[in-house]
């Protein structure tokens, strides 16, 4: 019971999330997504690719996600969008990661970021190939 005061009921999803969802845009070795951990608040997280080897790939974030369609790309971020670290080349095994830290402040706590790699494919038709998106929230 509360006399005369407010009552305010916050609903917010504290755990730590990282999703693919959607698909590529056309490669001829594909180009996937995926995270190696959850992304917790104070913490180093990876976001990986998995495509060729031997590829220059940069990862990207956005703070939204909307589908645009450029030729036969399909970008999912809304603008802005932010580079993360630098252009990196993929292992023998066709994978590189990209890792950044989060905020130690516990207010980052459900913050949603997407993120998607561009792959640089001459045997893609446009000479670039973009991964899956992935839906990243951070947690405790």
């Amino acid at each position: 019971a509360n006399a005369g005061g407010t009552l305010r009921i916050l609903l917010a999803d504290t755990r730590a999330l990282g999703q693919p969802y959607a698909v590529s845009s056309p490669s001829a070795g594909g180009a996937a997504i995926s995270a190696p951990g959850l992304t917790i608040v104070g913490q180093v997280a990876t976001v990986r690719v998995t495509t060729t080897n031997n590829l220059p790939a940069i990862l990207v974030m956005g703070l939204g996600s909307h589908l645009r369609h450029l030729g036969a790309l399909a970008i999912y971020l809304d603008f802005p969008i932010y580079a993360i670290g630098t252009l990196r080349l993929t292992d023998g095994s066709g994978i590189t990661e990209a890792s950044f830290s989060t905020p130690t402040d516990p207010t980052f706590i459900g913050e949603t970021l997407y993120f998607q790699w561009i792959v640089y494919d001459n045997a893609a038709a446009t000479g670039v190939a973009l991964s899956n998106p992935m839906i990243v929230r951070i947690g405790r």
